[in-house]
């Protein structure tokens, strides 16, 4: 089950020195739902140090890897969020010597057999007294209130158990001590309309539907959702992220450049404290939505109607090689997209804001009508390796363009 804690107990003793110290390298990778082996395989060899290209075969990355291993006597490879069988030994790992182990976390007991584990641990939700315990740690000192207790330990007891809902829930609760805030949380946590999403009960949505509901404001909660865009487990660099919030128009446009830099640091900080975004995997700088979380996001965003602000929504990890018209696009994000070998003409595409092609590592030019798009504000190119020219005259007639990222695009073109 999603949001019990697999991945926090896994990281606990990622970060627990005198566990660590056993092992000479500890190699940490988030597989997630959508499953790449190749660049699950990239993300071993970079963890070890290794020089990586997309241009490389996985047979010849598997055996660097492979001989790099063998200088580590005890190894300890952290594979989190599995959901198939992963074929260690393609990838260039062969876990078979004593000294060395391996760790997954998976919502499919039948994975961890496949992957034929030696012991496996059922992550359980806590019971009541748990539950209540993590629940008022979350909201505060305003659970003990004669009259808020009873209320607070029925909404609490609405999470199910579920740690990511109690630390959520909890926190959207802080400190509120009107009692008829209480019964409408309650109420309402318990008809909000949520369908089965990717086949998990509704009754894990409906705290976190009502979590969202609660966000004061459209312009916390389209932020919010734009974080949704991104790949599952994806660490976004928090920089990035509100540069594309103000390329969308998401933050208001009649504050300076730095008043509106600050207002989406302080967005991200919220959506921190109420536990809808977490700490990236790099930690400093980044952040990133739990999978459950996003499905949720998803789905929102995904149901929302026009007058909403949401014409269409399409889901990464399609592995797409074209995609269709969209007129009415604002956000397009390419990013890590390294099937895509062309763009297609993009001049009719005018209400584009974000063109984030990052790590789309065989295009080997910009798309034709660049210069139309009137009112692109980001556009992010770096690490677009194979990009043979870049003709200034286009980019030179982006008149709205407010962000710029080359970084990794061949010297020569820069």
């Amino acid at each position: 089950m999603g949001g019990v804690g697999k991945t926090t107990l896994a990281r606990n003793l990622n970060n627990t020195p005198s566990f660590i110290q056993h092992f000479s390298v500890v190699i940490w990778v988030t597989v997630s739902k959508q499953f790449d082996k190749r660049r699950v395989q990239i993300d071993i060899a970079k963890r070890l140090k290794l020089d990586t290209s997309m241009e490389e075969s996985m047979d010849s990355t598997a055996l660097r890897i492979f001989q790099r291993l063998q200088l580590e006597e005890k190894l300890l490879l952290i594979l989190d969020d599995v959901w198939e069988t992963v074929d260690l030994d393609r990838l260039g790992v062969q876990i078979d010597r004593p000294g060395w182990k391996l760790l997954l976390t998976s919502r499919s007991l039948d994975v961890c057999r496949q992957m034929k584990t030696d012991k496996d641990i059922t992550v359980g939700v806590l019971d009541v007294e748990e539950s209540w315990k993590l629940f008022a740690q979350n909201a505060g000192e305003v659970v003990n209130l004669e009259n808020i207790e009873p209320v607070a330990k029925q909404v609490a007891r609405e999470c199910g158990g579920l740690p990511l809902l109690i630390n959520i829930v909890g926190r959207s609760m802080r400190g509120k001590k009107m009692f008829r805030l209480w019964e409408d949380a309650l109420s309402e946590m318990r008809r909000s309309p949520v369908p089965n999403i990717n086949g998990t009960h509704d009754k894990v949505y409906k705290p976190l539907k009502w979590s969202y509901d609660a966000l004061e404001g459209m312009t916390i909660k389209s932020c919010f959702l734009f974080c949704a865009l991104y790949p599952e487990d994806f660490s976004i660099d928090v920089k990035e992220l509100v540069q594309f919030w103000l390329a969308e128009g998401l933050i208001d446009e009649l504050r300076s450049y730095e008043e509106s830099t600050n207002r989406g640091i302080a967005l991200i900080e919220n959506l921190k404290d109420s536990c809808l975004l977490e700490r990236g995997e790099f930690d400093v700088g980044t952040v990133r939505m739990h999978d459950v979380v996003r499905d949720l996001a998803s789905w929102i965003s995904s149901s929302s109607s026009s007058e909403d602000g949401c014409k269409a929504f399409v889901r990464s990890g399609l592995r797409l090689t074209n995609f269709p018209e969209l007129r009415e696009l604002r956000a397009l994000l390419l990013r890590e997209c390294e099937d895509l070998e062309e763009l297609p003409p993009l001049g009719g595409f005018t209400k584009l804001q974000v063109l984030d092609c990052q790590g789309a590592s065989r295009i080997k030019e910009l798309p034709q009508g660049m210069e139309e798009l009137s009112n692109l504000r980001a556009l992010d190119i770096s690490r677009t390796s194979a990009l043979r020219h870049i003709q200034s005259g286009p980019l030179s007639k982006l008149s709205s363009l407010e962000f710029l990222d080359m970084h990794g695009v061949p010297e020569s073109l820069v």
